[in-house]
This record gives structure tokens, sequence and C-alpha cells, in this order.
């Protein structure tokens, strides 16, 4: 914070130090813009799914939504409705820990893991799952609600 005299000026060290955080300030600023920046898009539910599956924000297939025909080993490198904190002045959206449902298109499954590059807890769907709190699963959010980081996609 900036320091005022009595006389309502600013104090002439004060001034360098204000300078040196916004610099600072401004730095991470355009970092967090820089890295987002990075973040790809996945497209969005098709209004009739026929091939790979629809992950969901919410339970019962309600909620922001991603289209997905091939694996994602790293859900946080995809835009998403859900905000994780980066640092204490950055925040990024992403898919990250953020499905609670899942929709399956004839002949696909899906295999959802809680860890990034496939590994951790783990669950194959072959047909939709409205409600990822109800699978077996023992995320903090019960089941595997919000805590899906990879998916493996397959035709079968």
């Amino acid at each position: 914070m900036l320091r005022r005299r009595e006389s309502g000026g600013i104090a002439g060290g004060d001034v360098s130090n204000a300078a040196a955080r916004a610099a600072r300030y401004a730095g991470s600023f355009v970092a967090a813009v820089l890295l987002v920046g990075c973040v790809e898009s996945l497209p969005t539910a098709p209004s009739e799914l026929t091939t790979g599956v629809t992950i969901y924000e919410h339970a019962n297939f309600v909620g922001a939504s991603a289209h997905l025909t091939q694996d994602v080993s790293d859900l946080k490198g995809y835009a998403g409705p859900c905000e994780h904190e980066l640092t204490e002045t950055t925040a990024q959206n992403d898919w990250n820990d953020c499905v609670s449902s899942v929709r399956i298109a004839p002949g696909w499954y899906a295999v959802i893991f809680t860890d990034d590059d496939f590994r951790g807890q783990s669950l194959e769907l072959t047909a939709d799952a409205p409600n990822l709190q109800l699978v077996p699963g023992s995320c903090s959010h019960g089941g595997l609600n919000d805590c899906i980081t990879s998916v493996r996609v397959r035709q079968r």
C-alpha cells in the first residue's frame, strides 16, 4: 500500500516500492493471461449424440458440456466451467475435477480416471452415467463426482 504524508503527498521511497509492486502484479497478470490463453476448447454436446461421449458439468446431463471423440490425458488443458486457482492472483477455468455426468453414444465406451495420464481410480462406462456421485468411487464429493481428470474414449 502507498503511505501518505501528513501533507497528502506520497513519501519518496514509497513511490518506488509501489512501482515495483505494480510491475510485479502486471507481470503476473500478463503471465496468467498467456497461460489461460493456452487452454484449448472442446466442442459442446451435439443435439444428437452419434459418436464419442459427452461430459457434463452437473448431474443429469445439465450445465456446460464437452463432446469427446478421442482420449484426453489431462482435462486441465481444456477450457471448462470450473475455476481453479493457480496463484493468489490468477485462476484458470477448465474441465479438471468438473464432471458430474457422462453420456455415451451407441457403439462407444469411455473409461474415466481420477488422475492425469489415465491413472488413479477408474470406471469403464458402456452406458450413460447420469450422476457420478452414485457410481463406485471414493472422491470427497461422493462416487467419482467432480474428480475426473482424464478420459479414454473408444469405439466398440
